[in-house]
């Protein structure tokens, strides 16, 4: 599942992160929607603050009961609000945004508060779909499916909301492109093996 390998797995690309979480940290999970991540964080920090945000109430109610079915809860709390809603309450270790920068209807805005909500040493960890830079490029089964996938849901839910209609097909030049443009100073592209997915940290 995509949660345990996010647990188990990628979140393992950022060792000093691991070790802060260990220990007690405090994580911020931006467009958690049903909250599988953030409850999967949760679970594996139990020393570690975390805390689920979507701005749709109905996914956030969700989140809550799946979390209380499955007995997680001390250290989760999720909120139906924006980045824009936690201004002056940042310090976060960890932010995460997981399949969902390209739907921001205000990426550029959203991106800027997520690096103000940040500690100056935390991370923003990035997980998009694997996707290339240029159209030639994403002539792809998979590609066919993003596209497919940005047509009918993304690109339009993005646009339905004033946005830019990004799509699935980011790309890791122009997500390097919107986080340096955001004030993030460090970019990375992580070394995580995945058919589906692309992963970035970027730093304060």
């Amino acid at each position: 599942q995509y949660e345990h390998r996010f647990t188990s797995l990628w979140i393992n690309a950022l060792p000093d992160i691991v070790e802060r979480l260990k220990i007690g940290g405090r994580v911020l999970d931006v467009g958690c929607g049903a909250g599988r991540v953030s409850a999967a964080i949760a679970k594996a920090f139990p020393n570690s603050e975390v805390i689920g945000l979507d701005p749709d109430e109905n996914s956030v109610a969700r989140a809550r009961a799946a979390a209380a079915a499955a007995g997680i809860g001390a250290n989760l709390s999720f909120v139906a609000q924006t980045t824009a809603s936690l201004a002056g309450n940042g310090g976060f270790d960890l932010i995460t945004a997981c399949d969902c920068v390209h739907d921001f209807a205000a990426p550029q805005a959203t991106l800027g508060e997520i690096r103000d909500l940040l500690k100056p040493d935390g991370v923003f960890f990035v997980i998009e779909p694997r996707a290339a830079d240029r159209l030639e490029d994403n002539k792809t089964s998979l590609g066919t499916v993003y596209y497919g996938f940005s047509i009918f849901h993304c690109m339009t839910q993005s646009l339905a909301h004033g946005g830019p209609g990004l799509g699935t097909c980011l790309g890791p030049q122009r997500t390097e492109s919107l986080l340096r443009a955001a004030g993030f100073e460090q970019f990375q592209q992580l070394d995580i093996r995945s058919p589906t997915n692309l992963f970035y940290a970027a730093r304060p």
